[in-house]
C-alpha cells in the first residue's frame, strides 16, 4: 500500500512540475517574441478569470492595458494566447482583408468542434459552414420578415407599458433594465422560438439566461476546459450527455424547451399551417439529414451555398437567438434610456420625431424607418457604450503575418472596441 502511494504521489508530482514547466513557458509566449503585454503570476489561468470579473468587465480591463502597453500586445487565457489589437487598420486587416484566414471565431473553451459536430450555430461555424447557415438566416432579417414579426414586437412593447405604468405609479424609483430584460426575452422567445402571446415577468427564460451567461454551476469545468483545450470541450459533451441528469446546468431544460418547440413547428407545418412568423418556421423549411450536407473548403468568392441544415443546427441557432439577443439588446435600451435622461433636450426632440412620423398607435415599418434622430441617439449610445466587445475577435486557421507580427495558427486576435471607439 505504502508503495502504491508512493508510486502515485511520485507520478502526480511528476506530471503536475511537467505541466508547470509547459505553463511556465507559455506564459512568457510573448516576451520571447518581443511582442509587449502583461504577465500574470497565475501560470495556470493567467488572465482568464480577471477578464471575466463581473465587477470589472473585461473589455475595461483591456482598455487600461492598451493604455499601458500600446495599440498592439498579447495576454494569455489560461492557456490560450490572444493578441489583442487597438488598430484600426490591423482591425481590417482581420475582420474583411484577410478573413479567409480568420474566419473562425474566438469562442468559448467549451464549445464543441466547430467542424464535426452536429449541433453548431452560425455564431460558432467557421468557414463553408458559417456561410451555409448564415445564408439560410439571411431571410429571418427580410423586410418581409421584419414587417410580418412588427405586430408581436409591438405588442410585446405595450404590455410592457402596462407594467412601467404600474411601476410609475408606485413614485418610487425603480431599475428599468428588469422590465427591458423581460421585454427583450418576451420578443425573442415570440418570434424566434414560437411562444404563444406575451408571458414577461413570468418567463423562466429570463433567469436560466442570466445563469448561462454568468457561467453559473460550470466555472471549475470552463476553466480547466481552458487549461486543457484539446479535452476539455470532450469532457463537456460526455457531462451534458451522461450525467446531465446529475448535474444542475443552466440550459439544459431550455435546450429540450427549444426541441419541443421545433417538434411542435414540424407538426404545424404537416398540417398544412405554413404561415412563418417565427424562425423556426424558416430554419425547418432549410431542414435535412446531417449526412446529407456538404461543406466545401471556404474561400470568400465561392458562391456556391447548400441551403440545409440538419435538426441539431435548427435547435442551436434558435438557442442562439436566446442568447445573443437577450443582454445586448436590453443593455442597449438601457444605455439609450440614461442616456436621454442625461440630456432631456433630446429626449424632447426625439418625442417631437416620434410624434410626428409615427402620430397613430400602430407604426408601420416604413414609419420607423423615418426616425433619424432615433437612429443617432442608439448608434451614439452604443459608440459609446459599446455591447459584446467580445465577439469583436477572430482565431488565425493559417499561419500569417499582422502587420509585422508573425501569426501562428490557432492564436486569437481581439480588436479593443472601448479605445476605438
Amino acid at each position: 500500500m505504502i508503495a502504491f502511494i508512493f508510486t502515485f504521489l511520485a507520478i502526480f508530482f511528476s506530471l503536475f512540475g511537467i505541466y508547470y514547466f509547459i505553463a511556465y513557458n507559455n506564459a512568457y509566449y510573448w516576451k520571447r517574441r518581443g511582442i509587449p503585454g502583461p504577465i500574470s503570476k497565475n501560470y495556470f489561468l493567467n488572465f482568464l478569470e480577471d477578464l471575466l470579473n463581473p465587477n470589472y468587465n473585461g473589455c475595461f480591463l483591456i482598455r487600461d492595458w492598451t493604455k499601458q502597453y500600446g495599440p498592439i500586445y498579447g495576454i494569455l487565457e489560461a492557456s490560450r494566447k490572444v493578441l489583442i489589437v487597438a488598430d484600426v487598420k490591423l482591425a481590417q486587416e482581420v475582420l474583411v482583408k484577410d478573413f479567409e484566414k480568420f474566419h473562425a471565431r474566438k469562442v468559448g473553451a467549451l464549445v464543441p468542434d466547430m467542424n464535426k459536430d452536429k449541433g453548431v450555430d452560425v455564431f460558432l461555424a467557421s468557414g463553408s459552414r458559417w456561410k451555409r447557415l448564415r445564408t439560410i438566416m439571411n431571410p429571418c432579417f427580410s423586410v418581409n420578415n421584419l414587417k410580418a414579426i412588427l405586430p408581436i414586437m409591438d405588442d410585446s412593447c405595450k404590455v410592457m407599458m402596462k407594467f412601467l405604468e404600474k411601476a410609475v405609479e408606485t413614485k418610487k424609483p425603480f431599475d428599468i433594465s428588469k422590465f427591458y430584460h423581460e421585454l427583450t426575452m418576451d420578443v425573442i422567445c415570440r418570434i424566434a422560438i414560437g411562444q404563444k402571446g406575451s408571458k414577461q415577468f413570468e418567463n423562466p427564460n429570463v433567469e436560466i439566461i442570466k445563469a448561462i451567461l454568468s457561467r453559473k454551476g460550470i466555472e471549475w469545468l470552463d476553466n480547466f476546459a481552458h487549461m486543457f483545450p484539446s479535452i476539455g470541450r470532450y469532457l463537456f459533451k460526455f457531462l451534458i450527455g451522461s450525467l446531465a441528469k446529475f448535474l444542475s446546468l443552466p440550459g439544459l431544460n431550455l435546450m429540450d424547451s427549444i426541441k419541443k418547440s421545433v417538434e411542435e413547428k414540424k407538426v404545424e407545418k404537416a398540417n398544412g399551417i405554413t404561415e412563418n412568423t417565427d424562425f423556426i418556421g424558416i430554419f425547418i423549411d432549410a431542414e435535412a439529414d446531417a449526412e446529407n450536407i456538404k461543406d466545401e473548403a471556404f474561400t470568400k468568392t465561392s458562391m456556391k451555398v447548400e441551403k440545409k441544415m440538419n435538426i441539431e443546427e435548427t435547435i442551436m441557432n434558435c438557442f442562439l437567438f436566446l442568447i445573443a439577443g437577450f443582454d445586448t439588446t436590453a443593455n442597449t435600451l438601457a444605455i439609450v434610456t440614461w442616456h436621454l435622461i442625461q440630456y432631456p433636450e433630446y429626449q424632447d426632440q426625439l418625442y417631437d420625431e416620434i410624434d410626428t412620423y409615427c402620430p397613430d398607435e400602430e407604426c408601420t415599418y416604413d414609419q420607423l424607418n423615418q426616425l433619424k434622430l432615433c437612429e443617432a441617439i442608439i448608434k451614439e449610445s452604443l459608440r459609446l457604450h459599446p455591447v459584446a466587445t467580445v465577439v469583436v475577435s477572430r482565431q488565425c486557421v493559417e499561419p500569417t503575418v499582422l502587420g509585422n507580427i508573425a501569426i501562428e495558427k490557432g492564436t486569437y486576435v481581439q480588436v479593443d472596441v472601448m479605445t476605438l471607439q
